[in-house]
């Protein structure tokens, strides 16, 4: 076994599944809300009284708990119209999709679906699932008929077509136009999904993550658009969403010892605007008090001190941000707030958001990356994944706070969904540089107007088993003036490629140093469970990050190789926007008795549309089209440079062709080496 005995690995890895993750109190409360709702289900005669209960329940009431209700939306939409007259037009070409049933979900490109959708088919590899399975009855065996190392077909796919996230995009189109038509596709597609997925069987009930953020959209439509609609099918709904909550209930997703992530976090807002749906039942009341409890505990448990999400991913820190904001509006409309604590965090994550966004909007994809959205009232389908603004926007008019509304600009339209206003006339002075530390969650970094430079450099969180995690330690992105120039891989696919799952979040992919062929960290590469998981290995520390004449500075190591190869690595980096000059300094140091002539490599992974050119020995030219970005070049130590093709996923489910630069040394020879970037002033290739 690679890095380490496997007896001691063996002992390590029993250690870390085992860490202690909840409290008994919190871990005692869970299982009896889920031993509860297990006998629920099993007492039909009840059941049947609490459904028939949840579709009768005074909607007109139960609908002014939340910011969609119909006459908000009405206020909404003259806002809308009248100061963002283009988001009608964007909106009604986006629905034009829909209503066509023609969608872009996860890498296919749009794709029409057909007049009545497939909702157990992964329109990718046309494979289709039985409709007829209790799979969460068969428990973790039901993996192996979901997916497997040799199938190429995505489970994803019908999970998130089951989300129903184009619902809030109908919704809003309803309200900005008043056209009948958007109101039919969500009364089509809403019948139909339930004529088609009975109670428990199929795919679309297997996770429970996918339940809940169904649930919400549902509510979402239903609560604007309910006075509208067919007054059986918004009972109906009423029904199947009372069923919805208590399968939520009894499956949470909190494993044993108390591993959870964000899988469980949703399950907890999905249950929270269940129990604000149907806060005048007994069980509604018990659904709202027990989310609120442990939303609270899973704020302060997920959300590090710094804001960071535990789960080391830029992509699942927006999904989750998300997630509470959208109980965070809930709860104060409604008078029932949150501690002040919570909302710290969540103020703090969206901060780092901020911080991570480039110059051209996008934030850098660390980690994994599955698109993952709850609600999307613009842009659906359309706006990249790796742009945030939505959020950031609705954030800063949460939060009335300047900085955060002004990196969340043009996208103003999604807080007036949310919070019916938006701030204009915002006098934000120019950015001259300054430098981020984010310790807790190991990001580091330098943004003015024109440069954006982040470091990600941590010890990957046990508390959630590191399952979105890379192995990217002392690994760095930069852009300048709007190009990407050094990108981290993304995620391409999970379960549905396990090859290019392990490939994309290999040390080979990302912009770090590597002694000969160990590993960063360890994880299985051959099971469907080491997809989820990565044993950290590189103990990483940080020495200093801070910024001083103008310069910015960075220094870190990582222990990764001590036990494999007898060598520390540490990486220091120098960025003077000034001068227009990246410095990256690495270090092998032998720690070992014996230095070991190892072979060790520092890479760079190039944003797409960058080719590489040789223009000496140890110097490239990086060229976009016709113009040299930048020069890059080993300054000190003896090198090799090598050119490799690579790939890039800029969404999941999709990648492009990339190259990189291998630059090679021997820790033996030469312990130290410089790589020196200096960006170029836009000229001619």
């Amino acid at each position: 076994m690679e890095n380490s005995n496997k007896s001691g690995l063996t002992e390590r890895l029993r250690a870390f599944y085992e860490l202690p993750r909840i409290g008994e109190e919190q871990w005692l409360r869970i299982k009896e809300n889920m031993e509860k709702h297990s006998l629920l289900l099993d007492d039909d005669n009840k059941f049947s009284m609490l459904m028939k209960e949840a579709g009768e329940i005074d909607f007109h009431n139960t609908s002014s708990r939340f910011f969609c209700n119909s006459d908000q939306m009405v206020l909404n939409a003259e806002i809308i119209n009248k100061n963002f007259s283009e988001e009608r037009v964007d909106v009604e070409k986006i629905c034009g999709d829909i209503i066509l049933h023609r969608f872009d979900f996860l890498g296919t490109g749009k794709i029409h679906l057909g007049d009545k959708i497939n909702w157990s088919k992964d329109y990718q590899s046309c494979y289709e699932w039985p409709h007829d399975v209790n799979y969460l009855e068969m428990g973790r065996s039901a993996f192996d008929i979901l997916v497997g190392k040799y199938r190429d077909s995505e489970i994803k796919y019908p999970w998130d077509l089951s989300n129903l996230m184009w619902f809030a995009p109908l919704t809003s189109a309803y309200f900005l136009s008043g056209e009948r038509k958007y109101i039919d596709a969500i009364e089509r597609d809403l019948t139909d999904w339930f004529d088609n997925n009975p109670a428990g069987l199929g795919v679309s009930w297997f996770c429970p993550m996918n339940v809940a953020m169904r649930a919400i959209n549902i509510i979402i439509a239903i609560v604007a658009l309910a006075p509208y609609m067919n007054r059986d099918l918004v009972k109906r709904a009423l029904e199947q969403l009372f069923y919805h909550g208590v399968l939520i209930m009894k499956n949470l997703e909190i494993e044993k010892f108390g591993k959870r992530n964000n899988h469980y976090m949703t399950n907890l807002v999905g249950i929270y605007y269940l129990g604000t749906l149907f806060g005048d039942t007994e069980f509604g009341r018990d659904w709202l008090n027990f989310a609120e409890l442990e939303l609270e505990a899973e704020v302060a448990y997920q959300f590090l001190d710094d804001g960071v999400v535990f789960e080391d991913s830029t992509s699942y820190q927006r999904l989750t941000t998300e997630m509470i904001m959208l109980c965070a509006v809930l709860a104060k409309l409604n008078g029932r707030e949150f501690s002040d604590g919570f909302y710290d965090r969540v103020h703090k994550a969206l901060n780092f958001m901020a911080e991570s966004a480039m110059s051209h909007h996008n934030v850098p994809l660390i980690g994994d990356n599955d698109n993952g959205r709850m609600v999307q009232f613009t842009g659906f389908s359309e706006r990249p994944a790796i742009d945030h603004r939505h959020l950031i926007a609705v954030g800063g008019e949460f939060f009335d706070d300047d900085a955060l509304r002004q990196t969340g600009k043009g996208c103003e339209v999604e807080a007036v969904w949310y919070l019916g206003k938006y701030k204009q006339n915002l006098d934000q002075p120019l950015d001259a540089g300054h430098y981020f530390a984010f310790k807790d969650g190991g990001f580091y970094g330098y943004k003015s107007e024109k440069s954006h430079l982040l470091i990600h450099n941590n010890v990957v969180n046990a508390y959630c088993c590191g399952g979105h995690a890379h192995e990217d330690a002392l690994s760095l992105t930069f852009s300048y003036n709007s190009d990407d120039i050094l990108i981290d891989p993304g995620c391409y696919r999970y379960s549905a490629d396990i090859d290019s799952r392990n490939e994309f979040r290999s040390v080979e992919n990302h912009n770090t140093v590597q002694v000969g062929k160990s590993r960063m960290h360890y994880f299985n590469r051959d099971t469907f469970e080491g997809l989820w998981w990565v044993y950290d290995m590189a103990n990483a520390e940080t020495y200093e990050a801070d910024m001083s004449d103008g310069i910015f500075r960075f220094s870190g190591g990582i222990d990764s190789y001590i036990e494999s190869d007898g060598y520390k690595v540490k990486r220091a980096i120098e960025f003077n926007e000034k001068e227009k000059i990246l410095d990256i300094k690495d270090s092998a140091i032998s720690v070992g008795e014996e230095r070991k002539d190892v072979p060790v490599f520092s890479r760079f992974l190039f944003a797409p549309g960058i080719e590489i050119r040789r223009v000496g020995y140890l110097k490239v030219e990086l060229v976009k089209g016709d113009r040299v970005v930048a020069e890059l070049e080993t300054i000190e130590g003896d090198t090799s440079f090598l050119i490799k093709d690579f790939w890039y996923a800029p969404e999941y489910g999709r990648k492009v062709a990339v190259k990189q630069l291998q630059i090679c040394w021997h820790a033996e020879d030469d312990e130290s080496i410089v790589t020196r970037m200096r960006i170029k002033k836009c000229e001619n290739a």
